[in-house]
């Protein structure tokens, strides 16, 4: 025979333990998850295309996504994680070659009116002889002639 239980006086009970469960367990201060919490990149500041100017626009693809790379025809711009640097394009816009950094874009996906390359790498040639690979998603956009900038 099944025993029915009053679950009106069992429900102090259960109030009570979660208190008590409540009590035991603890979280972190805002100083300690901040301290832990590992800094996000530094990047370029936010750049701006003139009516009719065509740019690209490139984020790193750690979580932070930071903005690490800015390019027009005239010149580009290339935060490494611990100084910007003012690069010339070697070609026609959108360059590869930018002296010391090499932008492969990789294949190109339509997104309203610009272009996105989600798979995009940039090579830079180190001064000690190494090379550095970075993963970045690339923005190629127009700026319509007549907006304002």
């Amino acid at each position: 025979m099944m025993r029915r239980y009053d679950f009106q006086r069992l429900l102090p009970v259960c109030a009570w333990l979660a208190t008590g469960l409540a009590a035991c367990s603890t979280t972190p201060d805002a100083e300690t998850v901040q301290a832990s919490a590992p800094a996000p990149l530094a990047g370029l500041a936010a750049q701006q295309l003139a009516p009719g100017e065509c740019g690209l626009f490139g984020w790193d693809a750690s979580p932070f996504r930071a903005f690490v790379f800015f390019a027009t025809e005239e010149k580009a711009l290339y935060h490494d994680g611990s100084q910007t640097m003012t690069l010339s394009p070697s070609g026609p816009f959108p360059a590869e070659d930018y002296g010391p950094v090499q932008l492969d874009l990789g294949p190109e996906e339509p997104v309203n009116d610009s272009l996105r390359y989600a798979s995009a790498r940039i090579t830079q040639k180190l001064d000690d002889g190494f090379t550095r690979v970075q993963p970045v998603a690339i923005l190629q956009m127009c700026q319509p002639v007549g907006a304002a900038s």
